[in-house]
C-alpha cells in the first residue's frame, strides 16, 4: 500500500494517509511448478473444463493457473484444482470466469504444498513470480500468511510439529540474480517473532478438530514494516526456501495477499 505525506506534523512526526489502491488484488499461493501445456480449444466462460495437449504433468489434486497474456499490462489469470481428467479434458474444482483463447494461453500445473523433501544442497523453492506477465508488470505485496495441518500438536520448539531444523526454512527476495535473505524459521517459536500472529489449532478441541497453526506475516502498515514487498515481471521474485526433511506435515501452505500497482 503507497503512502502519501502532508507535510511535517506536530514535533517533527510527518502525518501520512494510506492510498488504497484500485486495481487488480489477488491472494497467490507459493507455487512450485510442475510442467506446462497449453489448450486446445478456448476456455469457455462457466464451464469448468478445458482440453489441453498433454496431461503427462497435470495429476487429480494438482493446481493448474491458465495465464492469458496479449501484452504490457494486458493479461488474465486463473487458478484452480483438477477434480478429473479424461483423456485430455481436465475438470476443474471452479468455472472459468474467462474466454481463455489458445493463442498466448499457457497453463500451468503446480503444487502449493510445501510438505517436501529439501536438502542444503538442493533446496525445494516455491516462488511467487511474476515474470510471465512481461517486464512492465509491478506488483506490491502486502502481507504473507501460511497454514500447517500436522499430525500431532505444535510446540514452540518443534517446527509444524516435527524436531527444530538444521537448516531453517526461510524467505528470500530474489532481484536480478541476487537474494534478499528475509525472515528465517527453525521453529515456531521464531514464526511466531517473526510475524507475532501464529494461533495454534489442537484436534483435542472440538471447535477445532485438527493440530496445526495458521500464521500471518504482514509487511505494510505503522504497526509492521511500514513497507510492501514489490514484485515485478523484470526478475523480482519473493521465495520460501525449504532446506530440511518436511514431508511429516501433513499440509503446508503458504500464500501473499497483494496488487497490480499502475
Amino acid at each position: 500500500m503507497p503512502w502519501r505525506s502532508f507535510g511535517t506534523g506536530h514535533n517533527g512526526v510527518t502525518p501520512v494517509e494510506k492510498v488504497d489502491q484500485t486495481t487488480k488484488w489477488n491472494d497467490i499461493f507459493f507455487a512450485q511448478a510442475i510442467g506446462a501445456t497449453i489448450l486446445t480449444a478456448p476456455a469457455v466462460v462457466d464451464e469448468r473444463t478445458i482440453n489441453v495437449t498433454s496431461v503427462a504433468d497435470i495429476s487429480v489434486g494438482d493446481n493448474v493457473r491458465m495465464l492469458f497474456q496479449n501484452g504490457p499490462k494486458d493479461y488474465w489469470y486463473s487458478g484452480a484444482r483438477v477434480i478429473s481428467i479424461d483423456v485430455l479434458e481436465v475438470t476443474l474444482d471452479r468455472i472459468n470466469g474467462y474466454p481463455f483463447p489458445v493463442l498466448n494461453t499457457t497453463v500451468v500445473s503446480a503444487t502449493y504444498n510445501m510438505s517436501v523433501l529439501g536438502t542444503p544442497a538442493a533446496p525445494q523453492i516455491f516462488s511467487i513470480d511474476a515474470t510471465p506477465l512481461g517486464e512492465d508488470f509491478k506488483g506490491d505485496l502486502t502481507r504473507v500468511m501460511m497454514g500447517m495441518k500436522t499430525v500431532s500438536p505444535i510446540g514452540l520448539n518443534t517446527f509444524g510439529d516435527l524436531t527444530a531444523l538444521t537448516y531453517p526454512t526461510y524467505m528470500r527476495q530474489r532481484m536480478n540474480g541476487f537474494y534478499d535473505n528475509k525472515w528465517a524459521a527453525y521453529d515456531n517459536f521464531d514464526l511466531g517473532l517473526t510475524g507475532y500472529d501464529l494461533t495454534a489449532y489442537e484436534a483435542i478441541n472440538p471447535a477445532q478438530g485438527q493440530d496445526g497453526f495458521n500464521w500471518r506475516f504482514s509487511m505494510n502498515g505503522d504497526e509492521k514494516h511500514g513497507a510492501v514487498t514489490r514484485i515485478t515481471g523484470s526478475n523480482i521474485i519473493l521465495d520460501i526456501v525449504i532446506q530440511a526433511d518436511l514431508t511429516g506435515i501433513t499440509l503446508f501452505n503458504a500464500l501473499a495477499a497483494g496488487h497490480e500497482v499502475d
